[in-house]
């Protein structure tokens, strides 16, 4: 049927206009954060010349902060297989946490991490359980004023094991509530 093609092809039309708009958004946004980057390390290395030890303590935080900004980049990179293998939930936190504490540091806030006592083993994908954890940290750290504090914990039982991600700050405002699962959306 003629009108059942017209259809489809609205749809198809629809599709890839969305799709161009959401990496046109992903696009802006990595390039806003490129940008604070690179532009806060050539003010500090300027402002550092003379101390170059801080600066290189400098040019390393900021190659931590495109580490996170490239594991955020690689989260919504299009989806691959599920390597579902048995992964150690405390493993995957402290490695997240090696990557994000200079991150926190400069940022001055605190980074608390309790891993459970039993081992925590999960069934999934251990790089998407990291970018997921990464992403949720992150979020939590431009959502906290310095002396904050963010808190990842992993509890553990014989059948069953819990992942907390919490923050002690403002909350999520009601109106942006309905936002929250939009790609790229931010405040």
């Amino acid at each position: 049927d003629h009108k059942t093609v017209e259809l489809r092809h609205a749809q198809g039309q629809l599709t890839q206009s969305e799709k161009l708009a959401v990496t046109g958004t992903l696009a802006a946004s990595i390039a806003h954060d490129i940008r604070n980057i690179l532009s806060s390390l050539s003010i500090q290395v300027d402002m550092e010349a003379d101390e170059p030890e801080k600066a290189l303590a400098y040019v390393k935080d900021s190659i931590s902060r495109f580490d996170i900004l490239a594991h955020r980049l690689l989260s919504y990179a299009k989806p691959r297989g599920f390597a579902m293998e048995h992964v150690d939930l405390n493993q995957v936190v402290e490695r997240v946490a090696a990557l994000l504490e200079p991150h926190f540091a400069v940022s001055r806030v605190a980074l608390n991490i309790a891993a459970s006592e039993r081992r925590a083993f999960i069934l999934g994908d251990e790089g998407r359980l990291e970018h997921l954890i990464v992403n949720l940290a992150v979020n939590g750290l431009h959502a906290l004023n310095p002396g904050g504090r963010l808190d990842i914990s992993v509890e553990a039982d014989e059948s069953w094991v819990d992942l907390w991600v919490a923050d002690n700050g403002p909350g999520i405002a009601p109106e942006i509530r309905d936002r929250l699962f939009e790609p790229f959306s931010s405040t």
